[in-house]
């Protein structure tokens, strides 16, 4: 376990975090099916645990400094908790999978990161209500049905 990943225990709360992922990847076919190898490894221990990718994108350009220039991707993926991360990488598959990930990438840099407002919580809040709305939508076009049918018998 690293150092710093060490100094966050004192001051975990057991609350979400977003761990922000600076890649700059390594070449070669060898690294794309290492990184794909990886993926097939984390992606179902990451979702065992409540946590899953939240954006992931390739570098488009450079707006200001020079450290992006090093950057070939960015990868923002949640935690459920700091718990769920040590469980995670503790486990016997992640260290079988860190050997992938240490062929597929020339260098990375993570950082943790607390939610002040989380956008994906807004999504999920409107899909609820949208599917809320749905339910009462169909149940209602067949109350309407129903009554339709009944007064058309009845005349």
């Amino acid at each position: 376990m690293s150092r710093n990943l060490l100094a966050m225990l004192p001051n975990d709360d057991g609350k979400e975090f977003y761990a922000v992922n600076l890649e700059t990847r390594a070449k070669g076919p060898e690294a794309e099916e290492a990184e794909a190898r990886y993926g097939e490894i984390v992606i179902p221990l990451l979702l065992k645990r409540g946590g899953h990718p939240v954006f992931i994108s390739e570098r488009a350009g450079l707006m200001l400094g020079k450290y992006g220039e090093r950057v070939d991707r960015v990868a923002v993926v949640r935690y459920r908790s700091l718990r769920d991360l040590l469980d995670m990488i503790g486990g016997e598959r992640m260290v079988e999978g860190n050997k992938f990930k240490t062929a597929s990438l020339a260098h990375t840099e993570v950082f943790i990161t607390r939610p002040t407002i989380t956008f994906v919580q807004v999504r999920l809040m409107l899909g609820m209500l949208f599917l809320i709305l749905a339910i009462v939508g169909w149940k209602l076009i067949g109350w309407l049905q129903n009554r339709k049918r009944n007064t058309d018998a009845g005349a």
